[in-house]
């Protein structure tokens, strides 16, 4: 995933255990970038064993967000951490 961050215009802006929060330019960047690593889990899941399979769930933010003290804040990145466990 890292390797393609870069190539997208993308930005890792924390860890949160297996999460990522990753900030792009546009929309259309953090969708272009989501289906590269996607395409590179498919291609990993077929050459392994189902238990070794990498499972991944993403979510896009549209709306605006703020830095502040190295992390990004804003109304959809607060409501999808609440919603992520449901």
């Amino acid at each position: 995933m890292r390797e393609r961050l870069p190539e997208a215009g993308g930005v890792e802006i924390k860890t949160i255990g297996d999460a990522f929060l990753l900030e792009f330019p546009s929309a259309l960047s953090a969708v272009r970038c989501l289906a590269a690593i996607q395409s590179a889990h498919a291609a990993h899941n077929l050459a392994v064993s189902p238990e070794r399979a990498i499972r991944m769930r993403a979510g896009i933010q549209l709306g605006d967000v703020e830095r502040r003290d190295g992390d990004i804040i804003g109304s959809g990145v607060n409501i999808a951490e609440r919603i992520e466990p449901l």
